[in-house]
């Protein structure tokens, strides 16, 4: 049963958001304050943050900054009456995972929890699993940092190996500019830095390089 950390300075949506994610399956920490917050997202890891932005104190945003330099793993999704786009924005080059306004229904908000809740657990059945995968003919070891096949035998650099990890997680879909850069380092990372290490990734893996295809103006995928 999935544990879910909703954070709300308003106490009537702390008490209507657990009832229906309780009445969904979830299990219901809450916090009153983005003070709060931290102290319970630091005596225990929740599966899912549900996070409002304006709050008295610590705001939503400087609470999943926070979060974020902490753990990068645990999904965080923005509930908030605020859903502009440059507040959209913001939240999402912090890490959060997605952006819900307060008028959505519940059935929007609950599917989008479900979704980020699969996405997590595919995240960390990925990382339990052998720290290897195949790209074409060429084996690439995530922990030994090395790319070996016919003719192929180099060493990667650990930003090019966490690239490559993300990329091979998404296989089959297009990872953007941003959630590479998130990834890797924190949102540092500006456009161009990320295409010279991809471009030295491709020239590692040889003729196997052919796999990453650039999304003109999106990102990269790994075919």
């Amino acid at each position: 049963m999935a544990e879910v950390l909703v954070v709300d300075d308003d106490r009537v949506m702390r008490r209507g958001l657990k009832a229906l994610l309780e009445s969904n399956g979830c299990q219901v920490r809450t916090a009153r304050s983005g003070e709060e917050a931290l102290a319970r997202f630091r005596e225990k890891r929740p599966d899912l943050v549900l996070l409002d932005v304006m709050m008295t104190g610590l705001n939503g945003f400087a609470v999943c900054e926070a979060m974020r330099g902490e753990d990068g793993f645990v999904p965080v999704i923005f509930l908030t009456a605020r859903d502009g786009e440059a507040e959209k924005v913001r939240g999402l080059g912090l890490g959060a995972d997605d952006y819900v306004s307060k008028s959505a229904g519940e059935p929007e908000l609950i599917a989008r929890v479900r979704r980020a809740l699969q996405r997590a657990a595919a995240w960390r059945e990925a990382a339990a699993g052998p720290r290897r995968a195949c790209f074409g003919s060429v084996t690439v070891d995530f922990d030994a940092l090395t790319a070996v096949g016919p003719g192929v035998d180099e060493r990667l650099t650990k930003t090019e190996a966490d690239i490559l990890w993300l990329l091979n997680a998404n296989r089959g879909k297009v990872v953007s500019f941003g959630e590479i850069a998130d990834v890797v380092r924190g949102g540092n990372f500006d456009d161009a830095t990320i295409r010279t290490h991809v471009s030295r990734i491709k020239g590692k893996l040889s003729a196997a390089g052919v796999l990453l295809v650039n999304e003109r103006g999106a990102g990269y995928r790994l075919v």
